[in-house]
């Protein structure tokens, strides 16, 4: 039998966390997690509450609320009161062991520090839940172990996600990646816009149980909450489309059997994602009419250049039209140097031109900034959004965005307002030619007078991407 996850309790909000914290501590004593598997709670909400509930300092503002109420509890335990009021015990299920003293007054009985595996997560809904209410489900899952063998995958093209207690029991296998992966045992997904469906899909309101059979690679599927539709099976390789006459809000998910049975730490180390860096690894000296000599350019050097770039540490870079070659001053000796391919310039190196085209050449730094990139999606203004500190002489408004749906691939997308070409590789792109421009590992291209480079950053020990870790700054 099917069991489909329902809201258990609910509480009739303000928008006030304390309230909720309050709410949901008392659930939490009733119901106290058993020790056996990740429970995961969702507090679920209707989507017009969202103003409400979708705040950056929501979760430290709850966490921080559940800390105090729990520390004051703690507090009336240790002075023999219990709870404040009597408190009347949920007969569906025993009491634990020493909960109610004599008076009916109600002691705490779990340990909230000691609950390493509750975590709490936000669902919004529009099924369950009307406006003005919070409601929980609960799923509980016993994770795979290492060493547990993976037959069969399922893949989400469209219109559904991964839900959490879902992607807890998968362990760290799947690494971002819109993939299910499923044991040697049979098994059975929930996939619906109930709160608490293993894929959460806000299209799909009847719900659907998908199964996986190993023992005849057999998939099969059924309306639990509307027998009236019709189910299906598909041998081997499952093509499942649901919703197909709304294009929008179609799903569809493929599944098959692995070419040969891997464990799930197998699948780990090979799904493994590694962080991303996107670093300054030059600057480059444009050509006249590209090139611009800014305002605040030292007399000596403007009075005799068509071209400056004031580099980091406030050296400069610029085209001597007496000399006709490009030169370099130290900070502060603004009369330079004339610059020969390969030579050192300080710390850095003088080199040819990637784009002859368009430079006279490119001075490559020894020690580059680096910006290490948050793991899994990003979207952000280069240079402004990624080196906050670093501006172009070329550039005004940032012209395009470093994009990424799944740290992963990467992408150069020019912003509406964009004037500026990239150089890539031995191609020019202007912002005039539609598409985007695919960057692969270790690709440099230019803009402005900036060479940047993406790279994987080899880490050693690696971090968990669950942590959402980044460096520089998260976007």
């Amino acid at each position: 039998m099917i069991c489909w996850p329902q809201i258990e309790s609910v509480c009739h909000h303000d928008h006030d966390l304390r309230r909720v914290a309050e709410w949901l501590f008392d659930w939490l004593d009733r119901h106290p997690p058993s020790g056996i598997g990740d429970l995961t709670v969702y507090l679920c909400y209707h989507l017009n509450d969202q103003a409400a509930f979708l705040t950056a300092q929501r979760d430290e503002q709850l966490a921080a609320a559940l800390l105090e109420i729990y520390q004051q509890e703690k507090e009336w335990d240790g002075r023999g009161f219990g709870d404040l009021a009597p408190s009347f015990p949920d007969f569906r299920k025993p009491a634990p062991e020493k909960e109610w003293d004599e008076r009916g007054f109600r002691h705490l009985v779990f340990d909230l520090p000691a609950t390493g595996r509750l975590e709490l997560r936000w669902q919004p809904t529009e099924t369950e839940i009307p406006p003005g209410v919070i409601g929980i489900a609960r799923r509980a899952t016993i994770p795979l172990g290492r060493e547990e063998p993976i037959l069969a995958e399922l893949r989400i093209e469209q219109g559904a996600e991964i839900a959490r207690h879902l992607d807890r029991w998968q362990g760290e296998a799947r690494w971002r990646q819109p993939v299910v992966y499923l044991p040697h045992e049979p098994t059975t997904l929930l996939i619906g816009a109930t709160a608490g469906c293993d894929l959460y899909a806000p299209s799909l309101s009847d719900g659907v149980a998908l199964t996986y059979n190993k023992n005849n690679d057999e998939w099969s599927w059924e309306w639990p909450l509307a027998p009236w539709l019709e189910g299906g099976r598909s041998p081997a390789d499952l093509d499942l489309k649901l919703n197909v006459a709304d294009s929008s809000r179609a799903i569809r998910l493929l599944g098959g059997r692995l070419p040969q049975p891997r464990t799930l730490g197998q699948l780990e180390a090979a799904n493994r994602l590694e962080p991303s860096v996107l670093e300054i690894i030059g600057c480059a000296l444009p050509r006249a009419p590209y090139g611009v000599v800014p305002a605040d350019t030292p007399p000596q050097i403007a009075s005799v250049s068509d071209s400056a770039v004031r580099l980091p540490g406030n050296g400069w870079l610029y085209f001597d039209t007496r000399a006709h070659a490009p030169c370099f001053a130290h900070p502060g000796q603004p009369a330079g140097y004339r610059l020969i391919f390969g030579q050192p310039a300080g710390p850095d190196r003088w080199e040819k031109p990637s784009e002859p085209e368009y430079f006279h050449g490119e001075l490559i730094f020894k020690t580059p900034p680096i910006a290490e990139l948050a793991l899994g999606a990003i979207s952000g203004n280069v240079p402004d959004d990624i080196f906050i500190n670093h501006r172009d002489v070329l550039l005004g408004k940032p012209p395009l965005k470093l994009v990424s749906p799944d740290g992963r691939n990467y992408e150069l997308v020019f912003n509406p307002h964009a004037r500026h070409p990239v150089f890539k590789g031995a191609k020019r792109h202007d912002p005039s030619a539609p598409g985007s421009i695919m960057l692969d590992a270790q690709d440099r291209f230019i803009l402005g007078t900036t060479i940047y480079r993406l790279r994987r950053k080899k880490t050693e020990p690696y971090q968990s991407p669950l942590i959402e870790s980044a460096k520089g700054k998260v976007l």
